[in-house]
């Protein structure tokens, strides 16, 4: 998808660390004991800023 977005090679490994820091802080959420602190863990992946 990146080639038909126009990315550059850089662009496009921002956009795999960006979701794979998503992914791991979802998973991280449902490993917590409550909905407060899966929110807070699911938070702290950073949402992606568009350059």
């Amino acid at each position: 998808m990146g080639p038909v977005l126009g990315w550059t090679g850089d662009q496009l490994d921002r956009e795999v660390q960006h979701y794979e820091k998503r992914v791991e802080a979802e998973r991280e959420s449902q490993r917590q004991p409550d909905d407060l602190t899966a929110d807070a863990a699911r938070l702290g992946a950073p949402d992606i800023i568009p350059l």
